[in-house]
């Protein structure tokens, strides 16, 4: 058996093991939804039921309240989120951000990755 055998053969055992390998991972992801059905969590999501006030300075402080709001990450007005100062299972006090300058919506973004938006009018900023 010279070399060039020696190399075609180790080259064809190496490719029969990639097929074998490919073939067990394709065989191991077989489209059972079973188990999804099954141990689906529905996740809580942050509610806003009133924003007050709905129209202050930029750096005044805003109080929230609504539902599951202990699980906020971030709460934004328009593209900008807030410094949060506090939050209970009701309430959030956040500082409205500086750069804001004209009326926005107001969402929650909780730790399970869920965003409400509220829809009970957008945030005026005021300026002195």
């Amino acid at each position: 058996m010279n070399i060039q055998e020696i190399i075609t053969r180790m080259l064809h055992t190496r490719i029969a093991a990639i097929i074998a390998g490919l073939a067990m991972l394709l065989a191991s992801c077989s489209s059972n939804t079973d188990w999804a059905e099954d141990y689906d969590i529905e996740w809580p999501l942050s509610t806003i039921e009133s924003v007050s006030p709905l129209a202050a300075a930029p750096g005044a402080t805003i109080t929230i309240t609504g539902k599951n709001l202990q699980h906020t990450y971030y709460i934004y007005i328009g593209t900008f989120a807030c410094d949060i100062l506090s939050k209970s299972e009701s309430t959030v006090k956040a500082k409205v951000p500086e750069q804001l300058t004209e009326k926005s919506p107001i969402s929650v973004y909780n730790l399970y990755r869920r965003t409400f938006v509220f829809d009970g009018g957008l945030f005026s900023p005021t300026r002195p």
